[in-house]
């Protein structure tokens, strides 16, 4: 298997795992591995076996590309090799891509996928894309809405099939107190209102943070009790940016849909200094049709209708909003919706019938 011959082959201590970590560190992380699966890593024929055997209705390929000029032959290669016509990679997300205004975008295009791209915008190392496999419809999310322009990390959302969310972040790389305090607190934000929208939420990225760190790094720690405070567990959990001194799990998806079962891991294939990472969730295939027809309703009754009135009347909306004269009327409607929509996800819960 290549999990063990590249641990044994990188020198990686086996040991030096987010799972193992967790479970030498306090004790009220127990629930939290009940939820985080220890990921492998796979060579380029172990991942298309895998990729190719599984039913998935969302597929998802993660990696810092540090640079998508002199990387786009590998990638392409690579895709080719393993990309299925009737189980297709949904999502390729790639952070360090370093678009400019200069960038000629058409010479990054993938056969039977859309582009949506961010230039560099925090520093000339940056630039976001995410390539979109054109059996799902998306949209892009509007930057207001999940407050994307922050001056330390670039990012950008879409919502796939009106049912997941997908986003990509790039966080500069920087152990300034002032930078990693902003990261935390927006980001958090962030979290919190995707996680109103779509309980199918899939945020990956390069975040410059080293989760195997998080017993000796306040601030590391911080991030996840944070992440895990708004829903959001990794998937990856070894390490992705190896060298002959160090190791790190840096780069990872992060996901709050937690009831559903996820094959996801590291492929050693090389294409740049961070290995790409993959996430799927099992299911039926997008592409394959289903001889049931199901609908999702809200269940509501008396009880339901009166409970969520209950909820209504006890938050206290204006205190929420800003009140200032000069306030964004959008972005306290934003505000009142993400609240309205949290009591309507309590107390009408949605049912799949057929």
């Amino acid at each position: 298997m290549a999990n063990r011959e590249f641990i044994l082959n990188r020198n990686i201590n086996e040991s030096n795992s987010f799972v193992e970590l967790l479970q030498q560190m306090d004790p009220h992380y127990e629930d939290e591995l009940n939820v985080i699966d220890n990921s492998i890593y796979y060579n380029t024929e172990e991942f298309k076996n895998t990729f190719r055997s599984v039913n998935g209705t969302l597929r998802i390929l993660n990696l810092n590309c540090g640079g998508l000029s002199s990387k786009f032959n590998k990638l392409k290669i690579f895709l080719d090799d393993c990309n299925h016509a009737e189980r297709p990679i949904s999502v390729i997300t790639l952070q360090e891509t370093h678009f400019t205004a200069f960038t000629e975008i058409t010479m990054y295009e993938l056969p039977d996928y859309t582009m949506v791209y961010d230039e560099a915008r925090i520093n000339t190392f940056g630039g976001v894309a995410i390539y979109v496999h054109n059996s799902f419809s998306f949209t892009r999310i509007d930057n207001h809405i999940l407050k994307q322009n922050s001056d330390v990390y670039e990012s950008m959302f879409i919502k796939l099939h009106n049912t997941f969310i997908i986003g990509n972040i790039y966080r500069r790389p920087s152990e300034l107190i002032d930078d990693l305090n902003m990261f935390i607190n927006e980001f958090t934000e962030t979290l919190h209102s995707a996680h109103l929208i779509s309980k199918k939420t899939y945020v990956t990225g390069d975040f410059n943070i080293d989760l195997l760190k998080i017993n000796s790094h306040n601030y590391y720690n911080a991030f996840y009790e944070n992440i895990t405070a708004q829903g959001f567990f990794p998937k990856i959990t070894r390490p992705t940016r190896l060298s002959t001194e160090s190791s790190s799990l840096i780069d990872n998806i992060l996901t709050n849909n937690l009831g559903k079962r996820h094959i996801s891991g590291i492929i050693t294939t090389p294409i740049s200094d961070h290995l790409m990472n993959f996430c799927i969730l099992e299911g039926i295939n997008q592409n394959q049709k289903s001889n049931n027809n199901y609908v999702e309703i809200e269940k509501i009754n008396k009880r339901s209708l009166t409970d969520f009135k209950n909820s209504i009347s006890k938050i206290d909306l204006i205190s929420k909003i800003d009140n200032n004269i000069d306030a964004d009327p959008s972005e306290n409607y934003d505000i009142i919706a993400k609240y309205l929509a949290a009591c309507k996800s309590k107390h009408y819960p949605k049912q799949i019938r057929n």
